[in-house]
């Protein structure tokens, strides 16, 4: 035992290394170290004022140590979930994948990453690139997610005309009415010129002329 003091590391108060402790080991601590002040805290004056506050102590400390374990479990078991829905995804089992990322309450980066891959999958282009960009705002240094949404935006431009210039002119497009009087006055000044040439060989090619 190495202290009471108030707001020292709880796994230290317990004589625990945090690294290795299980909840087990708290619960063991705390139960030993408490049970040193069980009687004394019954008692007048200094003696039980001071077994009581270790034993407040002692409380504050257990909560705290086991409220850092239920996260790291809960954060193991998040991972062991991604590793899953990553397989799920590669397999091709796209609704068990969704199954699964609904039922995390966590979303961190990686859950967003994929989100988006299963949105991807499933033709859905713009939900897959609000998901990349939840992800690169979360972990804005990760490679993988960047490459992941340049790849999108190829593919959204590709297909969707994702930010393309909006005023670009198709192949299709009908000539508006300035394009078709140029072309009439083109047409019969044409005319003219070639009704000239056959008259200088001796024929007429627009009898009006």
């Amino acid at each position: 035992m190495q202290g009471y003091e108030e707001g020292k590391n709880p796994f230290l108060i317990f004589g625990l290394n945090e690294a290795t402790a299980t909840q087990q080991d708290v619960k063991d601590a705390f139960e030993r170290e408490k049970s040193k002040y069980q009687e004394d805290v019954f008692k007048e004056g200094e003696v039980g004022a001071e077994a009581a506050r270790k034993i407040s102590i002692l409380r504050q400390a257990y909560t705290e140590a086991m409220d850092i374990l239920d996260s790291r479990v809960k954060i193991e078991s998040s991972e062991d979930m991604l590793q899953k829905i990553s397989e799920d995804i590669k397999q091709g089992r796209f609704d068990e994948a969704q199954s699964k990322l609904d039922a995390i309450p966590s979303r961190s980066a990686e859950w967003h990453y994929l989100q988006a891959v299963v949105y991807y999958k499933r033709g859905w282009h713009i939900e897959s690139e609000k998901q990349l960009n939840d992800a690169i705002m979360m972990d804005p240094n990760n490679q993988k997610y960047k490459e992941a949404l340049n790849r999108i935006h190829v593919v959204m431009g590709k297909n969707q005309g994702y930010q393309q210039d909006t005023h670009y002119s198709r192949s299709y497009q009908r000539p508006n009415n300035n394009d078709n009087f140029d072309s009439a006055m083109n047409c019969c000044s044409n005319l003219i010129c070639m009704d000239c040439c056959c008259e200088c060989m001796g024929f007429d090619l627009i009898r009006c002329c």
